[in-house]
């Protein structure tokens, strides 16, 4: 599929590039149009066929300037091809910008601008988006920031205004569905062969499945209660590589393609967990970017109107990190195959070993919020 698509991207329409280079720039005296594209390969997703840097140059009005898109390629998966409220429904993400859903978010929060929704002979969809970039590992008081954003996007859709009601929203947020779908999960965590491995010894604790397995067990439970708390709308997968501040501090979300309906504090959980998994910050511990988030998030929902429960957001918050990324190890069940190390040393930028010690910390951490959210169920 890789070579079909570059293979339309060397012969591309050089008139809809110029339409493309015209919109991004707002103006029609383009010429001397040069371009170029680099896979980007870590992109690639359960709906996403590939992701690529498109890029040259151009003289606008007679100056020469550099310009570039994201191109995303959405095409169609098994599990979501025709239940559009299924989370992994693939053309959530075209759909939502060729809406006026974003037009609706708090005045510090956008999404990126599409400059063309693309329909191929071959059913797949062509985004061609604006480029953002910015590799820095945030500080704690950009994490601040964009968790008090977040407590103001998620808080309006309960204090202010009504839920989206688009049928092709995700439609439940829970994690689950996802603890279901992935059950297989805790087969590995079982095995003890699997915790002899010299990297899982070197990273965990011999305690670790025994407290996983737990976690597993009473996942049940704590969903029950998890799910009768407040829904709202939710990115669903709001972590570090997704968001960029602008010099205003306006922050710009990418990757809409899970939004939809979720449990408060569900963003936050993604925020803390899998920015800390994929090495988003320079911390050698979570404590400090979890606490800092989960206070700046009640801050963000008490300016918007919200005037509920605190435990209740703690509780959601332990509770949905523990078991999206304790329990929900993907890279587990094949420690002892080193051909499946690249995909996760691809999606990391890091060794396999030092992948593996990353998720030693933060599983460690998790189990300790597990216990709480224990202790809160009891008191909520």
């Amino acid at each position: 599929m890789h070579n079909k698509i570059e293979e339309k991207l060397r012969n591309y329409d050089k008139l809809k590039l110029l339409d493309l280079i015209s919109k991004s720039f707002n103006s029609n005296d383009i010429t001397n149009i040069t371009y170029n594209y680099t896979p980007i390969v870590s992109s690639k997703g359960a709906a996403t066929d590939g992701v690529y840097r498109v890029y040259g140059k151009a003289k606008v009005k007679s100056i020469t300037k550099d310009w570039s898109f994201i191109l995303k390629v959405l095409s169609s998966t098994q599990v979501g091809e025709t239940d559009i409220c299924h989370p992994l429904y693939w053309k959530r993400e075209a759909i939502i910008y060729d809406s006026t859903l974003l037009d609706t978010l708090p005045s510090k929060l956008k999404g990126p601008k599409c400059y063309s929704i693309e329909k191929q002979t071959d059913n797949s969809i062509w985004l061609w988006m604006e480029e953002l970039s910015d590799d820095s590992l945030w500080s704690l008081d950009q994490y601040s920031k964009s968790a008090k954003i977040l407590g103001n996007f998620n808080g309006e859709y309960i204090s202010k205004k009504a839920m989206p009601n688009y049928p092709w929203l995700t439609q439940n947020g829970s994690p689950r569905a996802t603890l279901h779908h992935l059950s297989w999960i805790k087969k590995s965590i079982e095995d003890k062969a699997i915790w002899e491995h010299p990297m899982i010894r070197s990273a965990f604790s011999k305690s670790t499945s025994k407290h996983l397995i737990k976690l597993w067990n009473d996942s049940p439970f704590l969903l029950d209660k998890l799910e009768t708390l407040s829904e709202t709308f939710c990115h669903l997968d709001a972590f570090r590589r997704n968001m960029f501040f602008s010099q205003d501090n306006i922050l710009t979300l990418i990757d809409w393609s899970y939004a939809g309906k979720g449990i408060i504090g569900t963003d936050i959980s993604d925020l803390a967990s899998a920015s800390f998994s994929m090495f988003e910050t320079n911390l050698s511990k979570p404590n400090d970017l979890f606490d800092i988030i989960l206070e700046s998030y009640i801050d963000g929902l008490k300016d918007v109107g919200w005037n509920g429960s605190y435990e209740k957001i703690k509780f959601a918050f332990y509770t949905i990190s523990a078991l999206k990324y304790g329990c929900l190890l993907m890279w587990l069940p094949n420690i002892s195959d080193k051909t499946s190390y690249k995909i996760w040393e691809q999606i990391s930028k890091h060794s396999m070993e030092e992948y593996i010690h990353q998720q030693g910390i933060l599983v460690s951490y998790l189990l300790s919020l597990s216990d709480e959210a224990r202790k809160l169920y009891e008191i909520i």
